[in-house]
């Protein structure tokens, strides 16, 4: 059904030194078509989408590329530790991106990254060791602090990449069909007014974000090291909190402990307290919601409806039963 054009092709055998001879293709995602080429390079291209008011989505694999580019040098220019700690980062955790020329496709290629998601339902994270843990926790809290340090310029960077800056007006009743009344009622109640507070608490300073910072793309290698992070995709400009939300909604809560202590010691305390962390847990669990209910909307207006189960399914565990 899908295959890569022989100009495409011509362009991956350059870059890559190599032909092309195995090729593995990868539909579930939601924004690119994704091929695996001879077992070791990734290859993404857009899907063309258009949304059931005839909107489409363009790619922002130029900005991808810039934020990659610019925060491994900072990790690489940063690091004060040796390769063989746990907790240690080098910019080999982060793909090394390839675009091709505008005249051939849009397509961004890059090696590999070894590793596998993180699944704290997996045996092995379930039992390994409260210092394994504790390193993993390190390794990402250090990315984090990194990444929100970083300063980027380009004009597809802002807030809301998708069109769903107008939360409440647009997103929100996505989930009136959806939910009963009474748990719709909760939801939009509870939406207002956390998004009237964070709107206004204007010492929360603007940080670059990852966006879709959850256990799908973060990879784990030998002992349970970081081994990469995927998917900068969804890159945008906010509030720190969106970064963690995907984790704090999924992980124990000691490994949350952790991975925040570390946050906090490598980015400073006048940035951590730039964050207002009196306030951070309710907007992490805000976040977390926000993301729900984003996926729930984009995944109707898009035609992925049947990705949008797990979040809706969270959605109605939280405003089912809530008093408001």
């Amino acid at each position: 059904m899908y295959q890569l054009s022989d100009t495409l092709t011509d362009w991956i055998e350059e870059t890559i030194g190599e032909p092309v001879l195995a090729v593995e293709i990868n539909n579930q995602g939601w924004t690119n078509l994704v091929f695996e080429i001879n077992g070791c390079w990734m290859a993404r291209v857009p899907k063309h989408l258009t949304d059931t008011e005839g909107h489409t989505l363009t790619n922002r694999y130029a900005l991808e590329k810039q934020l990659l580019d610019t925060l491994s040098l900072a990790i690489d220019r940063d690091r004060d530790c040796e390769t063989d700690q746990p907790n240690c980062l080098t910019a080999a955790i982060l793909p090394k991106v390839h675009l091709a020329p505008g005249h051939i496709a849009a397509c961004m290629l890059y090696p590999k990254l070894a590793g596998s998601p993180l699944d704290w339902q997996s045996p092995g994270l379930r039992t390994m060791s409260t210092n394994t843990c504790t390193s993993l926790a390190a390794a990402i809290g250090t990315l984090l602090a990194k990444l929100h340090a970083t300063e980027l310029t380009h004009l597809q960077l802002v807030a809301f990449p998708y069109g769903d800056e107008d939360f409440v007006g647009s997103v929100l009743p996505a989930l009136r069909p959806l939910m009963g009344a009474d748990s719709y009622r909760n939801a939009q109640t509870y939406f207002i007014k956390m998004s009237e507070t964070v709107a206004t608490q204007a010492e929360v300073s603007s940080r670059l974000c990852h966006g879709d910072f959850g256990p799908a793309n973060i990879l784990l290698g030998r002992d349970y090291r970081l081994s990469g992070v995927l998917d900068f995709s969804d890159v945008c400009l906010g509030d720190a909190a969106m970064d963690f939300a995907p984790l704090w909604r999924r992980s124990p809560s000691e490994f949350m402990h952790d991975l925040l202590a570390t946050y906090r010691e490598v980015s400073g305390e006048g940035h951590w307290q730039s964050l207002q962390p009196q306030t951070l847990t309710a907007r992490i669990q805000f976040h977390a919601l926000r993301k729900a209910a984003f996926v729930v909307w984009y995944g109707k207006r898009f035609g992925f409806e049947d990705g949008i189960t797990g979040s809706l399914n969270y959605l109605k565990q939280q405003f089912e039963f809530q008093n408001t």
